[in-house]
């Protein structure tokens, strides 16, 4: 199999993983995924602005 062959079923095989509601997502991919900063190799922090727009699209509204 040629490299070019390899990287397209690596490619695939995280775009069916991505779609499967039973895969469990590294943590480092989940931080990246909600707009998680990289500090450094060893921390990973969230933005004031970032946790404000998570929270607030958690929040239950009035009409529920």
């Amino acid at each position: 199999m040629t490299l070019s062959e390899q990287l397209h079923r690596n490619r695939q095989s995280a775009r069916d993983r991505a779609l499967d509601d039973d895969w469990v997502m590294p943590f480092s991919l989940w931080c990246e995924v909600n707009n998680f900063t990289q500090i450094s190799d060893r921390r990973i922090g969230v933005t004031v602005r970032n946790n404000r727009a998570w929270q607030e699209s958690r929040a239950k509204s009035d009409d529920a």
